[in-house]
């Protein structure tokens, strides 16, 4: 057997397929399987030192039903016909088990498997005496929110791939009046990846490092590198929030014969093309808003003024959107509101800036 659950790894799997369920009444209703959808993710784990699986899965359960007989209450033959569907996010815990037989890992486990109900339609036809009556749309009994079933699984891995089966017995009644519980057999396949956490400490180990390296290279450089050195840093702090004029100053600083030159300059490019886009961002929307507006300053451009600025708000601009609501005048009904966003987005770059 084996150790597919290595604490240095945490194997992931995605899977999907087909779901055969059926819903468990007391009597005989005419029962049919109902055909759905089941996919999701999972993750293999260990809880001392004994081996489960906890998925997370969209399942689509309920029934379908076709019965005919006599009405009880007209004495007449009647013929009835319909779907209930019932869509649901369970996660299962399985104590999970696993042999190697034939270059290929089995296995196989049993659960719980708690489910919250997502949504809940049926619809249906009723036919006597040559009338017939439709209905589409929440079921007529109270429904209950939680489902909990047994659950069963077997399949079998081979290479990165999985196949397997679930069955999954409902222990709690789908509705409060009478017996109602979930049947399902899910038939899935899938694919399975590992998050290799001695890979992630290697890479832990050699930041640190390599940090070593450079605080040692520091140490041992004369003061006037040191300082070029914290200059480059500030420099990237300030680009980081955007605040590209402050970069420049500090990498403007830093002479030609520092070995920081060349990646100082490297910066201060980027700095400039950055700042060139966002005189051209803005002086795009001018363009545009003088255009449609035909020169005039009506409360109409300004408004537009307001929601351009609250477009390059939502993709990160933020100093681009201050600029634009700048241009809203005191006199304008939008100007209250226009400093107000300005006010948060300079709430949001001082935020950026902290983070750094």
């Amino acid at each position: 057997m084996q150790n597919a659950w290595c604490s240095d790894s945490i194997p992931f799997f995605i899977k999907g397929g087909l779901n055969i369920a059926k819903v468990r009444y007391g009597v005989d209703v005419g029962q049919m399987y109902k055909f759905g959808f089941i996919g999701g993710i999972g993750m293999d784990f260990e809880f001392n030192n004994m081996p489960f699986e906890i998925d997370i899965l969209y399942a689509q359960k309920g029934r379908k039903f076709s019965i005919a007989g006599t009405d009880p209450f007209w004495g007449e033959p009647y013929e009835s016909e319909g779907t209930l569907k019932l869509d649901y996010i369970t996660i299962p815990v399985i104590y999970k088990m696993k042999k190697e037989f034939a270059g290929r890992n089995f296995y196989g486990g049993a659960g719980l498997a708690p489910g919250i109900l997502l949504l809940a339609r049926e619809n249906w036809t009723y036919t006597t005496l040559g009338e017939t009556m439709k209905y589409s749309g929440k079921p007529q009994f109270n429904k209950n929110l939680i489902d909990l079933g047994l659950i069963v699984t077997l399949g079998v891995e081979i290479s990165k791939f999985l196949i397997e089966t679930k069955i999954n017995y409902g222990l709690t009644d789908i509705f409060s009046m009478g017996t109602s519980k979930n049947l399902s057999f899910a038939f899935m396949s899938g694919y399975k990846f590992k998050y290799q956490k001695n890979k992630q400490l290697e890479k832990s180990n050699l930041t640190e490092e390599n940090n070593l390296i450079e605080d040692n290279s520091l140490a041992e450089d004369d003061n006037s590198e040191s300082i070029n050195h914290e200059n480059l840093n500030e420099g990237i702090k300030a680009y980081k929030t955007k605040q590209y004029m402050n970069g420049i100053t500090f990498w403007e600083k830093i002479p030609d014969n520092s070995i920081h030159y060349k990646e100082a300059q490297n910066y201060i490019d980027s700095a400039k093309t950055e700042l060139s886009k966002k005189d051209n961002s803005v002086e795009k929307i001018e363009n545009k808003l003088s255009k449609k507006n035909k020169g005039k300053i009506t409360e109409e451009s300004l408004e537009q003024y307001l929601l351009e600025g609250m477009k390059l708000y939502k993709i990160g601009k933020y100093e681009e959107a201050i600029s634009v609501w700048e241009k809203i005048p005191e006199n304008s009904k939008y100007y209250a509101k226009a400093q107000k966003y300005i006010k948060t987005a300079e709430t949001k770059l001082i935020e950026i800036k902290n983070e750094k």
